[in-house]
């Protein structure tokens, strides 16, 4: 009885989401190829935009496709049936089959070169969700070429056909391109660390959450391919982001979801049901205005664990990867031939294994690399939880040097960024993602690894908290170590010191993090319970602290949080918080106005501004009472000349441990009452502890802010965070470049942060 709903509701949600059906394009065949060796002939067929054949609008996808000659099509049959009565063709390797489109902008008696796309190898599909299956649904043209044109007019096309490095095919088309509003695809900022859009020149503010693959939670589901049904929460999530005004997500392939090369080295075919859905993905996305990153590869695969400690991802291993050598799952999927590898740091430093990621990273860029949906690359999800990458503390006190596996991972990601970026002409934004620095700190262990010239931004993951050593005693908030780390990243720092300058020019993401960690594993008592996801679900304070420091801070994207993301309660958080900051954003012009320049105060170097602004000074509260300065934390953004600006200030005092009588969902989690056996909030060491959050009353509390026009008067403006409405204006006066801000009332049920812009009052906000 208790579940015959949920198997209702699940039925009617699947029957509702089939209801979205995909009609395939019908091909126009344009012209038809000879080979001469053969004499057989190919096609060459346009099939989008398919209701304008050979017209199109800026930024709108065209797709080629290609009809190989039978005889090929029959080698490429060879190589998944592995029948050795005939020579194979790897549809996925390029040294078996390479067919480049080369665009060009036609002018007045001249052609301008403009773009070079490689073919991919397609399967067309249909869904059948009764069954949980993709049905292929067969096509002649299987290999498509797609390309976003940028510009208006006139455009011919040159596709070539290299066989085992043999060409024996050229042709050529051509169609013609208007205009449209697109605003383009997002690229790198004039002032480096903030996002805009390729035509317009437009400041972009990603806001969202992370919506990682098809499957929530899905590590125990090992290395088992998701269906078509899985892939349905989705477009629900798309949904509620957009009707919440979110905009940007994260996707991070898995041997689950979307990492192609898993089951067999060389052939995605497994997965070709998925990359077509994924088509679908990128397309509802492109609709509705959703930005996204697209990681390619997990690293759990690549863990190894040299104490004999068991997998944090059962299955996921480095024993069942198709790039392990020594791999004897017993396979009929068709291969190429077994690799030389036996450690996973063997994966960054063996030459073929490298040219294999070749091919699997030029098959995503070829795929995926025309949409204006997708805001950049990620190689590696975590690489330095791979490969033994940190230096290992052995039982007798000595320290195992693994800096060796260091430089295997830096060299392997330029090697890729540069192949992506030049062998596959793609523009978007690369990197790679780390979680921690040594010790848990910010400082890296290897700042070679994002000093690439194609690798513009920082990746970072962070559920870490500031111990050191990690220790169950932690902050309620570790935003010090948060800010530590776009500071220190962000500026190219050590120590207090710009040590490395470069930095500067690259963004830098919190591609995701979160509040997981703070909540151990469960115990066998509350395996009923999850107490993670139930402290998620109660503090929605911190979700919405985390969309407000990533923004204020300067971080290029604004949330990026992991957890809960297709549930419901997580979904009303998009709704309740992401208007305020969207609204409050929809002013700031990161492209007209620097707000990245580096400043030093007290001997703080910092991009964005924190208050308290010392260390000394936010840990002055764990031993003493709150006094005016203390009461307030604040993150600020001041523009280059110092006439303007914004950030954010919350109540100190508002935060779990000071809530738990008040809070009813809080008080079994923290306490250990039903339904959970022991308390799972870790009491900390050293935050501000009082009865209950603090009242603010006007010229209560106050922050200061540095770097500002001398004896100005300034306007500050105050916000509702959640509405984005103006609460209040009023005005301060500088004195000697600083200007002091008294917060208005903050009331802790009612409003424990405001949001807030200064800007002089003769000159007015920019």
């Amino acid at each position: 009885m208790i579940k015959f709903p949920l198997v209702i509701s699940t039925l009617f949600f699947v029957s509702s989401i089939s209801a979205q059906t995909f009609r395939a394009a019908k091909p126009l065949i344009l012209s038809s190829f000879a080979i001469e060796s053969t004499n057989e002939l190919g096609q060459l067929a346009w099939f989008y935009p398919d209701r304008t054949p050979q017209k199109a609008e800026q930024f709108q996808k065209i797709e080629y496709g290609i009809k190989l000659p039978v005889s090929i099509n029959d080698q490429i049959v060879a190589f998944f049936t592995q029948d050795d009565m005939a020579v194979p063709l790897n549809p996925f390797n390029r040294h078996d089959i390479n067919i480049s489109a080369v665009f060009y902008k036609i002018g007045q008696d001249v052609q301008e070169q403009v773009k070079m796309v490689d073919a991919f190898y397609y399967e067309e599909y249909r869904r059948d969700l009764a069954n949980n299956k993709w049905w292929i649904d067969t096509t002649s043209f299987s290999f498509r070429v797609r390309f976003s044109p940028e510009e208006t007019g006139d455009y011919s096309m040159q596709i070539k056909i290299v066989i085992s490095g043999v060409e024996i095919a050229k042709m050529e088309s051509s169609f013609r391109v208007s205009a449209s509003e697109s605003k383009g695809f997002l690229e790198q900022g004039a002032h480096y660390k903030h996002l805009r859009y390729s035509k317009s020149k437009t400041s972009f503010t990603g806001v969202g959450q992370v919506i990682p693959w098809a499957e929530y939670e899905d590590w125990y589901h090992t290395d088992k391919a998701s269906g078509p049904i899985k892939f349905m929460a989705f477009y629900q999530a798309f949904n509620k982001l957009h009707e919440s005004g979110g905009n940007f997500t994260r996707f991070v392939a898995a041997p689950w979801f979307m990492q192609l090369e898993w089951e067999a080295l060389g052939n995605y075919q497994p997965k070709m049901g998925q990359a077509w859905e994924f088509d679908r993905i990128n397309e509802r996305c492109t609709e509705l205005d959703i930005y996204y990153l697209f990681c390619g590869l997990l690293h759990s695969p690549l863990e190894s664990f040299p104490d004999g400690k068991g997998l944090v991802v059962p299955g996921i291993s480095w024993e069942s990867y198709c790039y392990n050598g020594a791999d004897n799952t017993p396979s009929e999927i068709a291969s190429e031939p077994k690799l030389n590898t036996i450690r996973p740091a063997d994966f960054y430093g063996d030459s073929t294994a490298n040219d294999h990621q070749k091919n699997y990273f030029r098959y995503l860029v070829s795929r995926w690399g025309f949409s204006t949906s997708l805001a950049g690359w990620q190689l590696m999800s975590e690489a330095d939880q791979t490969c033994e990458y940190r230096d290992e503390k052995l039982e007798d006190g000595s320290v195992k040097d693994n800096s060796e596996n260091r430089l295997k991972v830096s060299q392997w990601t330029g090697n890729m960024v540069d192949f992506m970026s030049n062998d596959c002409d793609d523009d978007h934004p690369k990197s790679i993602s780390i979680i921690t620095g040594r010790d848990y700190s910010s400082h890296l262990w290897d700042k070679d690894l994002f000093k690439h010239d194609n690798v513009e931004f920082f990746g970072l993951h962070d559920y870490i908290f500031e111990t050191n050593p990690a220790s169950k005693n932690i902050r309620n908030r570790n935003l010090i170590m948060r800010f530590e780390s776009v500071t220190n990243l962000g500026a190219g720092l050590s120590d207090g010191v710009v040590t490395d300058p470069e930095f500067h020019k690259k963004m830098f993401i919190y591609d995701e993090f979160g509040q997981v960690s703070v909540v151990p594993r469960k115990v066998p008592e509350d395996q009923g319970d999850d107490a993670v996801r139930a402290m998620n679900n109660c503090m929605d304070f911190n979700f919405k602290q985390d969309l407000w420091f990533t923004f204020s801070s300067g971080c290029a994207i604004v949330g990026l949080d992991w957890w809960n993301e297709h549930q419901e309660p997580r979904q009303k958080m998009w709704d309740r918080y992401f208007r305020g900051i969207i609204d409050f954003a929809s002013d700031i012009d990161f492209e007209g106005v620097n707000y990245t320049e580096i400043r030093e105060r007290k001997g703080q170097v910092y991009i964005a501004q924190r208050w308290p602004l010392t260390r000394k000074a936010i840990e002055r509260t764990n031993v003493k009472d709150y006094r005016k300065s203390d009461k307030l934390e604040s993150y600020i953004q001041i523009d280059s000349l110092g006439t303007q600006g914004f950030g954010w200030m919350v109540n100190r005092s508002f935060h779990w441990a000071n809530l738990v009588d008040s809070m009813s969902c809080l008080e079994p989690i923290a306490n250990g009452t039903e339904p959970f056996a022991i308390s799972y909030m870790l009491t900390p060491v050293d935050d501000d502890i009082v009865d209950s959050p603090l009242l603010i009353e006007e010229n209560d509390a106050f922050i200061k802010v540095y770097n500002v026009q001398r004896k100005a008067i300034y306007t500050v403006d105050f916000y509702d965070t959640e509405t984005g409405e103006l609460i209040e204006s009023r005005k301060f006066k500088s004195r000697g470049g600083t200007l002091k801000i008294y917060a208005p009332r903050m009331k802790p049920s009612e409003r424990y942060d405001v949001a807030f812009k200064f800007y002089d009052s003769e000159l007015g906000w920019k």
